[in-house]
């Protein structure tokens, strides 16, 4: 069950998935199937803000999940009551809807009002019955102008280098090799700036009194 949730409810709790950058749908199969349109219901994370303890049961939490839709699984901190500030649970709404933000819960006859938060709803177009955009801007149906395709064939090329401070005149090495070459020619122009006293003191013959003896 847990795994059907997360193929449902989607990677980043939008049910929209990304193969090789085409988006791509899963839901569940029903005789009213067509290929042609999306289906709005989806699977919706929420949280019931500040839920007694006692309702920390799952008879309980799917009763409420019941309310709004068609209850799936609980997350695994409710399930353990390891966190007691909310109740997180996952239900297949109808995102054409707009889910209450409030509800009313009799407690012992006594009538409490519960938060509700949920996750990310995304948007349903009921022109073109497509996830991911509003009726108000949808260009099936002439709203909005028509965005271009795009391509992933075409590369963009990469802008040439600029020298220092924006000037085109700098050479600035663009791979390993030519990095490697500007650094032997600034050591060689170091060496030749030195001048030959400014050799490495590890090369000058040593001037004063014999101390190894002879060997």
């Amino acid at each position: 069950m847990a795994d059907y949730a997360r193929l449902i409810s989607g990677p980043k709790g939008t049910p929209v998935w990304f193969i090789d950058r085409h988006p791509m749908r899963v839901f569940k199969w029903s005789p009213e199937f067509d290929a042609y349109c999306e289906s709005p219901i989806a699977a919706i994370w929420y949280n019931l803000i500040g839920l007694p303890i006692h309702l920390f049961d799952h008879a309980a939490l799917f009763a409420i999940g019941k309310l709004f839709g068609t209850p799936i699984q609980v997350d695994r901190a409710t399930a353990s009551k390891s966190r007691l500030s909310f109740a997180r649970i996952c239900i297949e709404i109808d995102i054409t809807k707009p889910p209450p933000e409030e509800i009313i819960l009799d407690i012992c006859g006594r009538e409490t009002v519960q938060q509700v938060k949920w996750d990310k709803i995304p948007a349903y177009c009921l022109e073109c019955r497509h996830v991911g955009h509003s009726s108000e801007v949808c260009y099936a149906a002439g709203k909005v102008e028509r965005p271009p395709k795009r391509n992933y064939n075409n590369v963009t090329p990469r802008q040439q280098h600029h020298g220092i401070n924006g000037s085109q005149g700098g050479n600035v090495p663009t791979n390993h090799k030519d990095r490697k070459q500007q650094g032997k020619g600034k050591e060689m122009e170091a060496q030749s700036s030195r001048g030959p006293d400014a050799s490495d003191p590890l090369d000058r013959e040593w001037s004063g009194p014999d101390i190894m003896g002879d060997f």
